[in-house]
């Protein structure tokens, strides 16, 4: 047959039938396909509606899309105009800013956070002062905390930890050894490193401890914050 045909579905009477097209052939649909086997596209496939799949989906040309979704309709990426790839990566920060909290001395205390910054999973816990993300993986995890010491200060312990304020060999802790010479008000880094969340029951908290007491988040600038952000799903 010379001429084309034109259809909007090929299926058989049963509706599982295929579609099969030759190398070096377009596969131009303007509303949708569906199929519950397997798509094996060896050209281009340009579809105007929403591909869907339940088996396998080979294309050994091209497939252009805007959004990738989940079978749920959930948007999981979206590629933009400049090729760059926008996932929705589990990301957070928090902040405190002058809100003044004491610390006694030779004690384990958690740091309290005022500002959520960004949360893209909604798993920030404001009354507990703690982060408990919702997909599993590796997060990288970090931050600064800003500290005033009245009194000379012998060492200074940060830490963020995972469930739990009694230390764990998972938690990432750093310590800073003043000796003699002491600085009253200053910022210090957090640890920074990767942590394993289950993404249900794993949370993670800061604490700070010194043999001295002392004030975090005194003032607006430089403010303390901790950051966590998915790496790598499993």
């Amino acid at each position: 047959m010379a001429s084309k045909i034109k259809v909007d579905t090929i299926e058989n009477v049963a509706g599982s039938g295929n579609v099969s097209l030759g190398s070096g052939h377009n596969l131009v649909v303007p509303g949708n396909i569906t199929g519950q086997g397997t798509a094996a596209i060896t050209s281009n496939a340009t579809v105007g509606g929403t591909l869907g799949v339940t088996g396998e989906a080979t294309l050994t040309g091209g497939a252009k899309v805007n959004t990738l979704k989940h079978t749920g309709g959930t948007t999981a990426m979206t590629i933009n105009s400049s090729g760059l790839v926008l996932p929705k990566i589990p990301i957070l920060q928090v902040s405190a800013t002058d809100i003044d909290q004491s610390m006694d001395a030779l004690t384990n205390t958690k740091v309290q956070w005022e500002t959520v910054e960004i949360d893209s999973l909604g798993g920030w816990d404001s009354s507990n002062h703690r982060y408990t993300p919702t997909v599993a993986g590796y997060y990288l995890m970090g931050g600064v905390i800003r500290a005033n010491f009245p009194s000379d200060v012998e060492y200074f312990i940060l830490s963020i930890n995972k469930n739990g304020a009694t230390v764990d060999a998972e938690d990432l802790r750093i310590q800073f050894n003043h000796g003699s010479d002491t600085i009253n008000n200053s910022s210090y880094p957090l640890p920074t490193g990767y942590m394993f969340m289950n993404g249900t029951s794993d949370y993670v908290e800061i604490y700070v401890s010194s043999d001295e007491a002392a004030t975090l988040s005194d003032a607006a600038i430089p403010k303390s914050y901790f950051f966590a952000q998915l790496v790598h799903a499993t």
